[in-house]
């Protein structure tokens, strides 16, 4: 088995992106990455390198390409009071191709002090992150970590543990009149608050103002670090063409200050599947805006901290639903939820669920 580090090398990085479209490329459900996107995260010019690093390997059985993955240091990144690397975009054949990445990515990360290692993790919690530990039977959506069961088996085999745990729910069109209607009872008044759609047509501001509110809401959150403004407005850029403005709801004071942001976007997984890797805004842009919706995702409600119980998530809760209703969404999903008590227990036990991983002292 031979590991072959790069940052630069452009017929590496050509197998690079490529190498899971060989490997999954025949599964009909799978939902490729964009290659420009990897493309432009792979970059020791992009934007994350302004406070970070990462260093690329692939594995090689002779001439054939069997598995890969990055290491990446963010100076932004503490967990449990140490610096630590990540290790992302895993792809393996086999366990002797896993193990020998895991070797080449945890030394590099070792000889820049980062002896705790998170993983998978492409970059930042911004980005992509965790692996998929159950419910591989359920149709994939967009957005959603996914990976083959022997993935988590290998990094428990290395000696990861899985830390941090969430879940997904698989819903129907009462389950989200019943959503509707809990959110409606619990929320009490919010003087001094009020919410409207996303404004499209000031985006960037938008965008800024959501970056503050994800910022102070995220803080807490596992393997959280600071992402800049710039790395957040090109994370996001898809919006400009997918988000459907009653969507994604803005919570604010009188003053106009936004204490909180409630998202929910339409499953364009189907459409991105026949793109087979590339991507045509003008076609993801129709599905994600169609009348009449097969699927919805129930993303994120992010309330800043001093603005929490005070109702501000359960209303967006309703108004979000609401406009998924008014939609005729037929189905949704309840999405990537932190383990632990969530209005999604109401419909039983989550369909679906992912850990992050870490190893270290």
């Amino acid at each position: 088995m031979e590991i072959r580090a790069f940052e630069r090398d452009a017929a590496l990085i050509d197998v690079f992106v490529q190498l899971p479209f060989t490997l999954h490329g025949s599964d009909p459900r799978w939902i490729p990455p964009v290659r420009a996107t990897v493309r432009r995260q792979l970059s020791p010019d992009g934007t994350f390198s302004r406070h970070g690093s990462i260093q690329s390997f692939l594995a090689f059985d002779g001439e054939t390409p069997v598995g890969r993955c990055t290491a990446s240091v963010d100076d932004l990144l503490v967990h449990r009071g140490q610096p630590a690397g990540a290790i992302g975009f895993f792809e393996s054949r086999s366990w002797e191709a896993a193990a020998a990445l895991l070797d080449a990515a945890r030394a590099w990360l070792g000889a820049r002090g980062r002896r705790r290692v998170l993983g998978p993790m492409e970059l930042s919690i911004w980005h992509s992150y965790r692996f998929m530990t159950r419910g591989f039977e359920a149709e994939p959506f967009f957005g959603e970590p996914r990976n083959p069961p022997s993935y988590p088996e290998y990094f428990v085999r290395y000696g990861f543990q899985p830390f941090a745990r969430w879940h997904s729910w698989d819903l129907g069109r009462d389950h989200l009149q019943e959503l509707r209607t809990l959110a409606a009872e619990m929320a009490p008044a919010t003087p001094g608050i009020r919410y409207r759609p996303f404004d499209v047509s000031r985006f960037d501001e938008e965008i800024r103002r959501a970056h503050e509110v994800f910022t102070d809401g995220f803080r807490d959150n596992v393997a959280f670090a600071p992402v800049p403004l710039d790395e957040f407005r090109e994370i996001n850029d898809a919006l400009r063409d997918t988000v459907i403005p009653e969507f994604a709801v803005m919570a604010e004071t009188d003053r106009g200050d936004c204490v909180g942001f409630g998202y929910v976007y339409t499953d364009v997984g189907p459409v991105v599947r026949g793109m087979k890797g590339e991507i045509d805004p003008t076609a993801v842009s129709a599905a994600a805006h169609g009348r009449t919706l097969d699927r919805v995702v129930l993303y994120a409600w992010v309330i800043r901290k001093a603005y929490r119980m005070m109702g501000i998530a359960e209303t967006m809760g309703r108004l979000l639903t609401e406009a998924a209703l008014a939609r005729g969404v037929a189905t949704a999903i309840g999405a990537l939820a932190k383990e632990g008590p969530e209005p999604y227990d109401l419909f039983g036990e989550a369909s679906r669920g992912y850990a992050l991983f870490e190893l270290g002292p």
